[in-house]
């Protein structure tokens, strides 16, 4: 794939340098093997979750198949199904995609950004740019005018994605708005949280108002910006819940996998590379920090009890039946 040309060139060069020497066995390889984790946002959910479904599809637990499990294609799959009924009565749409499958490529997206906050309307735009990369081009008249754009072709396919990622990972889909809900719902409390490696996080986020700015030059006579208000904003708070405190657990994963691996690590998010010597006992190290961070982690006991959640008037969501001793087994949670 186009994304990963460079890197086999890379281990390519390496390896015909090695075969170059007298002793191949003696060459000292300095090519970072990288290691991403399958949509880090989902593992975290289902982890916190309990969740065997999401679980299985992001890969904490081993399929027992020789390849991993793809949530991309799965989406995919799934979404594929249910575009009809979202495309409705509309011929000429319903005849555009009669020939068009949701790809892989088109999930990949969706999926990923759906942890963090993505909205139907920057999925359609991501998607409309995806087919233009496809060549596929607006439906037009005769004439040349635009009857169908590629955001109104898009809008099915968008909403057919998004619902498949919650036909896929209910348990997660669940617990993002129980989430939501919480801090909708307390207008006066900015939660806040200890992550786990003890940093403080702040779920503050504050609405923006409109000023403008009187000038004349060049041909302009006033220029308009927005400013913070420095006033706290429920509503940007409520969608940024989830993506703030994953990205917290995200941190706080690669703070204790460097503190645990006794070895050089070149980490990135939730990407973390190392020599080839020392992959078995990096990835070794990534499940087993994972499974400590969450195998006492209690959502009430760090979250919703220190900001003052009533638990009886917001229950939680039911945890599933996840074991996360299973994860020590998974050969593609980070690959």
């Amino acid at each position: 794939e186009p994304d990963t040309a460079f890197t086999l060139l890379q281990a390519g060069l390496a390896l015909q340098e090695a075969l170059s020497l007298s002793e191949p066995e003696a060459y000292v390889c300095h090519v970072p093997v990288a290691m991403d984790a399958t949509c880090s946002g989902l593992q975290h959910l289902s982890a916190l979750t309990r969740d065997p479904v999401g679980a299985y599809y992001t890969n904490l637990i081993d399929n027992g198949k020789d390849q991993k499990s793809d949530i991309y294609m799965r989406v995919a799959e799934v979404a594929d199904t249910s575009k009809k009924d979202i495309i409705g009565d509309k011929p000429v749409v319903q005849e555009f995609w009669k020939d068009f499958d949701i790809t892989r490529n088109m999930a990949k997206n969706p999926v990923m950004t759906f942890v963090y906050g993505s909205t139907l309307i920057s999925t359609l735009d991501t998607l409309a740019m995806n087919m233009s990369e496809m060549g596929i081009e607006p439906i037009k008249d005769a004439q040349g005018k635009i009857l169908f754009s590629l955001n109104a072709l898009a809008t099915p396919v968008g909403k057919a994605l998004r619902k498949g990622v919650q036909d896929t990972v209910p348990e997660s889909a669940l617990m993002m708005k129980y989430l939501q809900t919480v801090v909708r719902k307390h207008k006066d409390v900015c939660m806040q949280w200890i992550n786990p490696v003890g940093v403080p996080v702040l779920n503050w986020a504050e609405g923006h108002t409109t000023k403008k700015l009187f000038i004349r030059s060049m041909g302009v006579y006033s220029i308009t910006f927005m400013v913070r208000d420095n006033i706290y904003n429920t509503r940007a708070a409520s969608n940024g819940i989830v993506p703030n405190f994953v990205h917290s657990h995200d941190a706080g994963h690669l703070c204790l996998t460097i503190l645990d691996f006794d070895g050089q690590c070149l980490p990135i998010h939730d990407s973390f590379a190392t020599h080839p010597s020392d992959v078995t006992a990096l990835h070794k190290s990534l499940r087993g920090t994972f499974i400590k961070m969450y195998q006492d982690y209690d959502l009430a006991d760090n979250l919703l009890i220190p900001n003052g959640i009533d638990l009886e008037a917001y229950p939680q969501p039911i945890q599933g039946n996840l074991d996360l001793n299973v994860i020590e087994q998974s050969r593609f949670m980070f690959s």
